[in-house]
């Protein structure tokens, strides 16, 4: 498998989540080794991985601390 575009921290530890209308899975936060805590958010459609489409992550942008 394949991806275009930046990608997520390698981490563990993370919380994920899979939205079920539009079929995002959806990470959050976790552990890098080098970078120690993430506090991010990424998404990843699983019907264009489903049907070998673009692959791509995206950064989802958060308000607040």
């Amino acid at each position: 498998m394949k991806f275009q575009g930046p990608l997520p921290d390698r981490r563990s530890n993370l919380a994920a989540c899979v939205e079920k209308y539009e079929g995002y899975l959806y990470i959050f936060g976790g552990v890098d080794l080098k970078v120690g805590k993430l506090n991010d958010i990424w998404k990843i459609n699983l019907k264009t991985l489903k049907e070998g489409g673009m692959n791509t992550w995206e950064r989802v942008q958060t308000i607040g601390e």
